[in-house]
């Protein structure tokens, strides 16, 4: 599964709050919390509504983190060559 924007908000927001996800009704939330569940990426917190990252989440959380931003550079589409 690819993670949608909607499913890396949910992710950072079980990461970074010790409450519930706000408005958790829609379908789509619903598919991305079983699909985290299923893979251990979360789990619920016992006698509360909330899920916090299991260990296994907390380093996906990182390394999304760590991805480093895109580089743009031009080029001359011509001779194919990179411009300063």
């Amino acid at each position: 599964m690819n993670l949608s924007p909607l499913a890396v908000e949910m992710l950072m927001w079980f990461y970074a709050h010790a409450e519930p996800f706000p408005n958790l009704e829609c379908d789509a939330q619903k598919d991305i919390l079983e699909y985290f569940l299923d893979e251990k990426l979360i789990h619920r917190v016992p006698d509360t509504s909330f899920y916090r990252t299991t260990e296994r989440g907390q380093e996906f959380v990182k390394m999304i983190c760590a991805t480093p931003l895109p580089v743009f550079k031009w080029l001359d589409p011509r001779r194919l060559k990179l411009l300063d």
